[in-house]
């Protein structure tokens, strides 16, 4: 992926770096139990795009890494079947999206359909369906804005199983607005939710804590809907100012495809804030006058690392409540609490329970002797020893 076609883009970079990541290793690992996959890209473009090939787009980025997966696993003489629906709305961009499924068909079944998400859900379900039995279904809900994925919407295809989901969750625009008292937007983000109930409980949260809480209860919603056994999201910071400009919120049913987008999401965090030092050190040098030095000398992390430190602490404080209250914690349940929770990883997990133990703090019952780190799904019990 190439950085020179996203200048003031850096936020879309960063999603389509996950994307592009997290696709190749899910398709793979689907592609060995699965004979097809199928990609639904729910709001396509092309918008901004730079790439006269659409590189820089998430529906060129989808075939492109897709095209990998099924190159590797034919390595295994495993065959994969690709078929991918494009859904735009703009006439403009359409005309660009028809003319690339034009051109990669018939080696992937791609549909292209001009409209909106609310009238094309059956059209969907249809196609996904019609790959039969042993598929497995991507959904990729990327708008431009807070409207038209609805919850009523995008339930049927939350529901799609096997299946997994990625929302852009516009995060910056939903928390300038979610207060209002214009009857219209007041309707609005009650359908975004799926009701008016997640008002009362965003009623006493403290302002500083307002944008996490708005996020967690849709990602609360977007579980229960579709069922997921699992829900986390990713903040991605504005490019020249330290605020969050969107969430993506991610939904597996299985414990690898957490595991897999977690290691993505780790690496994508540490190329979104090499971006933003680029971006914030062009916007200082923009009235002529040369940094002495690099922008990775000269960015300034803190933001950053205070909320990443935020969330550490979460987990922390809950693996102590936990532990303090019932002495022997299954570890996967610890796991399940930092790879739910934003910027932080397994690593941080198996740090911390690696320091309490030299502490003599805990120890890790039913490990392996050979293991040096514990596992999901091996039965490991933390056991609280203070």
């Amino acid at each position: 992926m190439n950085p020179e076609f996203y200048p003031g883009r850096e936020q879309t970079l960063v999603k389509h770096i996950i994307l592009q990541r997290y696709l190749l290793r899910l398709a793979v690992i689907v592609g060995t139990w699965n004979n097809s996959i199928t990609y639904v890209d729910c709001f396509s473009g092309p918008w901004e795009n730079k790439a006269e090939d659409f590189s820089d787009t998430s529906f060129g980025i989808a075939v492109q890494e897709l095209r990998k997966a099924r190159e590797e696993l034919q390595k295994r003489d495993i065959s994969l079947k690709l078929r991918c629906f494009f859904l735009e709305k703009e006439k403009t961009a359409f005309k660009k999206l028809e003319s690339f499924c034009a051109q990669i068909h018939p080696e992937i079944e791609a549909i292209p359909k001009n409209d909106v998400l609310e009238n094309s859900v059956p059209d969907i379900l249809n196609f996904q369906k019609g790959a039969g039995q042993r598929n497995f279904t991507f959904v990729f809900v990327d708008p431009t804005g807070w409207t038209g994925f609805e919850m009523d919407v995008i339930r049927p295809l939350l529901r799609i199983s096997p299946g997994e989901v990625l929302i852009n969750y516009m995060t910056s625009f939903i928390r300038r607005f979610i207060d209002s008292s214009d009857p219209e937007l007041i309707r609005g983000f009650d359908k975004l939710y799926g009701g008016p109930d997640f008002r009362q409980k965003l009623k006493n949260v403290p302002q500083e804590e307002r944008g996490d809480a708005m996020v967690r209860e849709y990602a609360d919603r977007v579980k229960a809907e579709g069922k997921f056994k699992y829900v986390c999201f990713t903040p991605i910071f504005q490019s020249e100012v330290d605020d969050v400009h969107f969430h993506l919120i991610y939904g597996t049913r299985h414990e690898k495809g957490l595991e897999v987008f977690k290691k993505e999401e780790r690496k994508a965090v540490k190329t979104m804030e090499e971006a933003r030092a680029k971006a914030q050190q062009l916007k200082r040098e923009s009235g002529g006058t040369k940094e002495l030095f690099s922008s990775a000398v000269m960015h300034d992390s803190s933001f950053y690392d205070g909320l990443r430190n935020k969330y550490l602490e979460q987990v922390r404080e809950f693996c102590f409540k936990e532990l303090s209250a019932k002495k022997k914690v299954p570890y996967d349940a610890l796991w399940e609490k930092a790879l739910t929770t934003p910027l932080v990883w397994i690593e941080d997990l198996n740090g911390w329970l690696s320091e309490m133990k030299n502490d003599q703090k805990l120890k890790l019952l039913n490990m392996e002797p050979r293991e040096k780190v514990p596992k999901r799904g091996s039965n490991v019990i933390v056991e609280w020893l203070s």
